[in-house]
């Protein structure tokens, strides 16, 4: 009876050790797999480019060589979190209601004349959103004599975006609308208003490459009254 017991005991006891080493063989296979082989002081090299951009979740294949755009590389895993901080810190949908635009900067178009101008103008108001510059214009035709003045047709709206950084570069990559309409025409109280909403894309460079970073919706408007009329 105890021999039988003991040759239990000893199946038993190797069963356990089995699990175990099976169990502690799993565990270490996944350690493995999910190794991380870089630090933020680890600078981004050909070499492991692709298996840093894949484990911040960035596409290695969705890049194209730097056009000029961008002065300054990211050059450690440091910088990339840095990037991916910057970008994830913009509003994921920028919605701006401008009804009284600044910054304005006017462009004239066929004829200036001192008591009686008509003609077309181009009108456009900046404003910073971060590091990312947004310019929005309008073009229309106005009426300006004396003491009046009016816009009277649009023409076409547009909307625009910059960086103010070295590291990134900002484009929109997909438009939904852009329009341009007169309100009150050939009144005093007439004004052009651009609607807008397009999706911009923010990039860095590494290694000489545009990264795509990500993507986020932009919208809004800009009104421009008879103030930004020429004479």
């Amino acid at each position: 009876m105890k021999k039988k017991l003991s040759k239990i005991c000893a199946l038993t006891l190797c069963f356990l050790l089995s699990i175990t080493s099976f169990a502690f063989a799993t565990t270490s296979n996944n350690s493995d797999a999910t190794k991380i082989t870089f630090s933020k002081n680890t600078v981004i090299t050909e070499e492991n480019m692709d298996e840093i951009l894949t484990y911040y979740g960035l596409d290695p294949e969705n890049v194209l060589p730097n056009d000029g755009r961008i002065e300054k590389e990211l050059v450690t895993v440091g910088d990339l979190e840095k990037a991916l901080d910057d970008f994830k810190n913009l509003p994921k949908e920028i919605i701006i209601e401008d009804k009284n635009a600044k910054n304005i900067n006017i462009t004239e178009n066929e004829n200036n004349i001192s008591i009686l101008s008509t003609g077309s103008s181009t009108v456009a108001s900046s404003f910073n959103m971060g590091s990312m510059g947004i310019t929005v214009k309008a073009t229309g035709y106005y009426f300006s004599g004396g003491e009046e003045r009016y816009w009277y047709q649009a023409i076409a709206g547009d909307v625009d975006v910059s960086s103010l950084s070295a590291y990134y570069a900002y484009e929109i990559t997909d438009i939904n609308y852009i329009t341009c309409q007169v309100y009150n025409p050939y009144q005093y109280s007439s004004y052009l208003k651009t609607s807008y909403s397009v999706t911009y894309t923010t990039y860095a460079v590494i290694l000489g490459m545009l990264v795509e970073l990500g993507s986020a919706p932009l919208s809004g408007y800009s009104q421009f009254d008879v103030s930004y009329i020429p004479g």
